[in-house]
């Protein structure tokens, strides 16, 4: 993995949703939404969608979009509560390898979605939105959490950002 170029697209992530959040609010980072509360809805938006859509081995598309808003308020959250941006990448980088080298043992990149596979990602999914109901920020565990979601999903870092590009571009356009 090149480290300069992830830093330089999570920054660039950051960025944008830093723009979108003020758009929003400029005082966002007082005031803003309750992410942890977004987050915890949009893994609710997660599981049902599996949960309803596992036995057509169907189009994931919006699962994973639902991701990408996940992602957003995640990022939005850290950012919100002062975490550098140092951190926030080390955090990333460090979990992202993980999963990488995790992928390289299993010798897959885009794992197959079956019941079992749903019950995963409903599980960590679930993980994720019960450590928002603690009042501790522990980001790193939250990264990890979501890491591994991407990862059950076949979303490695490149593709989301990618998506979360494409998806936060039309938002600043709509």
């Amino acid at each position: 993995m090149d480290l300069k170029l992830f830093k330089a697209k999570l920054k660039e992530m950051m960025v944008v949703q830093e723009a979108l959040n003020s758009q929003i609010a400029t005082d966002w980072k007082e005031k803003g939404p309750n992410w942890p509360i977004d987050v915890w809805l949009n893994c609710g938006e997660l599981i049902e969608r599996m949960r309803t859509h596992w036995c057509k081995k169907a189009n994931l598309v919006q699962s994973r979009a639902d991701v990408v808003d996940v992602w957003r308020y995640i990022l939005s959250d850290g950012m919100r509560t002062g975490q550098n941006f140092d951190f926030l990448v080390n955090t990333l980088v460090d979990e992202v390898l993980r999963q990488n080298r995790l992928m390289e043992r299993l010798g897959s990149e885009k794992p197959v979605v079956y019941i079992g596979h749903y019950l995963e990602i409903k599980e960590k999914a679930e993980k994720l939105a019960h450590s928002l109901l603690s009042s501790l920020w522990d980001f790193n565990a939250r990264c990890i959490d979501f890491v591994c979601i991407c990862h059950d999903l076949g979303i490695d870092f490149w593709t989301l950002h990618a998506m979360y590009m494409g998806k936060n571009t039309v938002k600043q356009e709509g």
